[in-house]
Order: C-alpha cells, then structure tokens, then sequence
C-alpha cells in the first residue's frame, strides 16, 4: 500500500485495503466529527481520521485498519467478572483480560471472538475462593495440548494464568496453561 495523506473524496482502491470495494475517502479530524457528520454509516465506508488512521464501517461497528506501525507502550483493558457461579461467558468484546474468582464449579463459554482469519486472543486469571478445589468445565471447542485439559491449582486462593488463542472465529481456541498456582 502507498501511504499517502488522504483527502476528503480521494478514492481508496479496492487493492488498498483488503475487502474493501472502490469508494471515496471522508476525511474527519477527530472521531467526534466523523460521528457528528456520519449518522447512518453504511457497511463498507470509509473514513480517515488524523487522529486514529483510516477506518472502515463493518456493519455494526467502525474498525480501524493499521499497516506497519510500531508501538513504544500500550494497555488491555481487564474485565473483572467477580464470582463465576457456576456459568461464565467470557466475552472479547468486553478486553482481551479476564478475570474472575471460582466460587463454584463453572462452566465457561467464549463470546464475541475476531472473524475467521483474524487472529484473536486472550488471558484468562483465574483465582480460587476461599474453599478452593473449584473445577472448569471448559468449552468444546478449545484444543488443549496432548488433547488434555490442564489441572487447576486446588488451594484456597490459588492463581493460575491461561491464555487462548483463535484464527477461525472462535471454531477452535487454542488453550494454554501460562502459570499455575500463581497466589
């Protein structure tokens, strides 16, 4: 792609962006313009932002699409469940580090990963209460290694630290004990 400063009504290629018809370029100078002035977006268009890159309307939400870029520091939201309950959805949507204390044995599902050939991943901590001896039911669809789902740190308060991974829409995560009986 040629990087180039973009102007309102320039025409961004189909070749510029994969996935992404012809069409002409909105150029806004801050997020606040661009949804003052786009009211009804359609899916499909396209907006540049001084302040963000250039952004494509997927539907539903605006997405943001940067090539080579580098970053000096970052954060991840967490998302702090609480108690599980016996049910918890861990849903993507809401940051890409979840954590939640086992008050019961749970079952858990995950929501709202990246499209199929998108990769998408996350870091779940997982804590047991005060009984501890708390068990995960885990979704089918996570592939552990040896096909084997790790054993949980049993303790009172014990941590332990997984990490998923998916590049087809959640069809399959990839599980991963990162560290057990972090407390």
């Amino acid at each position: 792609m040629t990087y180039k400063n973009w102007t309102t009504g320039d025409i961004l290629e189909a070749s510029d962006i994969n996935g992404v018809s012809d069409q002409a370029i909105n150029r806004f100078t801050n997020a606040t313009a661009r949804d003052a002035a786009i009211t009804s977006p359609t899916q499909g268009q396209v907006v540049y932002l001084n302040d963000v890159g250039l952004m494509v309307y997927d539907g539903s939400a605006w997405t943001h699409t940067f090539r080579s870029f580098v970053l000096k520091d970052y954060g991840e939201t967490v998302k702090a469940h609480g108690n599980t309950g016996t049910t918890e959805t861990v849903d993507l949507e809401d940051g890409n580090v979840h954590t939640a204390t086992l008050d019961n044995n749970c079952t858990l599902t995950f929501s709202n990963p990246p499209a199929s050939g998108t990769a998408g991943s996350f870091t779940l901590i997982l804590t047991q209460d005060g009984t501890g001896s708390r068990t995960v039911t885990w979704p089918a669809s996570v592939d552990w290694a040896g096909a084997t789902a790790p054993t949980l740190s049993t303790g009172a308060s014990d941590v332990d630290v997984l990490t998923f991974l998916t590049t087809d829409g959640g069809t399959t995560w990839l599980g991963f004990l990162a560290g057990a009986d972090m407390s």
